[in-house]
């Protein structure tokens, strides 16, 4: 199982996947370099590359792989994961684990708990469109995908 993002030995293999396969690495690795607590995304894009470590990607990927981070970070985000830490470090893009990601941290399943996260109920939709919109973007992680079928 890769449980950090060094143990991705291949750039290729990083990029092809979807920012929720990457978020429970890119958590567990923040969190294990995090000091005091807190994390930042560019001090985890840095680690790859610097920081005396054998460099995992090349170079001239730097840009791909750190655009790949940041989307996971963003659903990381956006899924309650993790959090702004409160005060001037957090104003200065620090981030903290919030109990929903201490509790997916310990989770021996995370494929469930990220399924959980990416499901939307579909008791929220408008009953004169839930056929459509469910048949359409069933599945799909990002509201964005539905909206942009449903013409909302």
């Amino acid at each position: 199982m890769t449980t950090f993002l060094r143990d991705i030995k291949d750039v290729e293999v990083l990029l092809a996947l979807s920012p929720e396969d990457i978020a429970p690495i890119v958590l567990r690795t923040a969190d294990q370099e995090g000091q005091n607590n807190n994390m930042h995304l560019q001090n985890l894009a840095n680690n790859l590359y610097h920081a005396g470590r054998e460099r995992i990607f090349p170079d001239n990927r730097r840009k791909e792989v750190e655009l790949a981070l940041a989307e996971s970070w963003s659903w990381l985000t956006q899924n309650g994961l993790i959090m702004e830490e409160p005060g001037f470090n957090g104003r200065n893009g620090f981030m903290v684990l919030t109990k929903a990601g201490k509790e997916f941290l310990n989770s021996p399943d995370h494929s469930a708990h990220l399924k959980s996260l990416s499901d939307f109920p579909k008791a929220l939709l408008h009953p004169s469109i839930v056929d459509e919109i469910w048949a359409v973007c069933y599945g799909e992680t990002l509201m964005m995908q539905c909206s942009k079928h449903s013409g909302l």
